[in-house]
């Protein structure tokens, strides 16, 4: 059986829901409870939520054809701030103007890795970029400056043995998890959530 809900929703899902994981640990689809889509989820606003509760911190990496409407998507959730990071600073904060999510590393002097620190208090980062040379790159910049158990997912359909190498990695040196969950659909199917 095939499930409706994205392999990047899934991760995040379980991700933000204490189910840790590395690459290839991802539940199967038939596992998933019929009710837990986000997709059909009724966004709230935070200022909704329960008092003293305080809104859960998602990070994206990679505002391109692909992750801006990506992003957009996670912006709207209930309950969670969206900081959105780009190489390209512009790209950042148009994305934060449409969408309502913080663009972070711009004060730092652009979007450089230098504004990677930023993304400190988010417990999952959901990475797309092109390749898996660039996942290596930022995820090893990143790394260093996020707390044990934190998730990234990377939403690259890069090589499979580099990504499985980063996962253990990064696991090994950081305690963060790594999830491989490449995306299709392209810029239309990532629009269409």
């Amino acid at each position: 059986q095939v499930s409706s809900i994205p392999m990047w929703r899934l991760a995040l899902r379980r991700a933000c829901h204490g189910v840790r994981g590395g690459v290839g640990a991802l539940p199967r689809p038939e596992a998933q409870p019929a009710a837990a889509s986000l997709r059909h989820a009724r966004p709230r606003a935070c200022s909704s939520m329960a008092a003293g509760e305080r809104a859960r911190t998602i990070g994206f990496l990679g505002l391109g054809a692909m992750g801006y409407p990506m992003a957009g998507h996670m912006a709207k959730l209930s309950g969670y701030q969206c900081l959105v990071w780009n190489r390209t600073a512009a790209r950042a904060e148009a994305h934060a103007a449409e969408f309502g999510s913080q663009a972070v590393g711009s004060a730092a002097g652009g979007g450089g890795a230098e504004g990677l620190e930023a993304l400190r208090g988010a417990e999952v980062l959901v990475m797309c970029l092109p390749t898996s040379a660039e996942d290596a790159d930022v995820a090893e910049q990143l790394a260093p400056h996020l707390s044990a158990g934190a998730c990234i997912v990377s939403c690259t359909s890069g090589e499979p043995a580099a990504t499985q190498r980063l996962a253990q990695s990064l696991k090994e040196r950081f305690g963060v998890h790594f999830f491989d969950c490449p995306v299709s659909g392209g810029p239309r199917g990532a629009a269409g959530g």
